[in-house]
């Protein structure tokens, strides 16, 4: 464990540091990303995730921006504002609260052109853990805001932006557009794959087979064998159980 947490304290230091990156996103995309305040000692990794977010994004136009404040714009015009979030969270009513505080006084300014499209990459926990709620607000907000609004978001607890430092797919993410259905993943992208034992044991989620067909996938343990020869020339053997996401029976 001290290792792991020496690792991200380096990593922390080397993503802050880290020059603009200049790359394939238009000048006309704005890229936001919000930080998380709480809990406090939290806030560097969550400014360093953010940093890593806009590298990742290619991100010609970007800021760092605390949730706890209103978010402001440039004062440009853009076709595209992309806004990241890099936060703590338990429970998904959190992050409707978030649309509504944050978000939909954002959506005026959009209907007075300010951008034609609105893109949340949300990396926190359990953001579309209750599509429903996230749909609602998104039929509210259709109402002012006549452009496109996508939200991408996880199902079940995750591991954000520190996925660099875990094997496997922990992060299940799902789409949420404006006037369109919701957009599960392929089975195929996390059925077999390591989920993260600790935050993630027993959650489930789900995705589409390649027949379309909605499954659920939980993570789950699963006991591994391993064989060896020891120094006496002797077959020996020893298990351990991980964690994968696994079809429910």
């Amino acid at each position: 464990m001290q290792r792991l947490f020496l690792t991200a304290l380096i990593w922390v230091a080397s993503v802050i540091s880290m020059p603009p990156t200049a790359g394939a996103v238009s000048l006309s995309t704005q890229c936001i990303c919000i930080t998380g305040t709480q809990p406090y000692l939290w806030v560097p990794f969550f400014k360093a995730g953010c940093a890593l977010w806009l590298a990742e994004n290619l991100c010609l136009r970007g800021t760092i921006q605390p949730m706890d404040r209103p978010i402001r714009l440039d004062s440009f015009s853009s076709e595209e504002l992309r806004l990241g979030v890099v936060a703590e969270r338990d429970f998904s009513t959190d992050f409707i609260a978030f649309l509504e505080q944050r978000i939909s006084p954002l959506l005026t300014l959009g209907a007075k052109g300010k951008f034609s499209v609105l893109r949340i990459d949300d990396t926190a926990c359990n953001g579309l853990r209750n599509p429903e709620s996230v749909y609602s607000w998104l039929e509210q907000a259709s109402k002012v805001f006549k452009g496109k609004i996508e939200i991408k978001a996880n199902q079940t607890i995750s591991l954000g932006m520190w996925r660099p430092f875990f094997p496997g797919r922990p992060n299940f993410t799902a789409i949420a557009r404006s006037g369109e259905p919701y957009q599960l993943p392929a089975c195929s992208d996390y059925a077999g794959h390591r989920c993260a034992e600790g935050p993630q044991g027993g959650m489930s989620a789900e995705c589409r087979d390649i027949n379309g067909q909605i499954l659920t996938l939980r993570c789950a343990s699963s006991e591994s064998l391993h064989f060896y020869i020891d120094e006496f020339g002797s077959p020996q053997s020893w298990s351990e159980h991980l964690f994968y996401w696994q079809r429910d029976p």
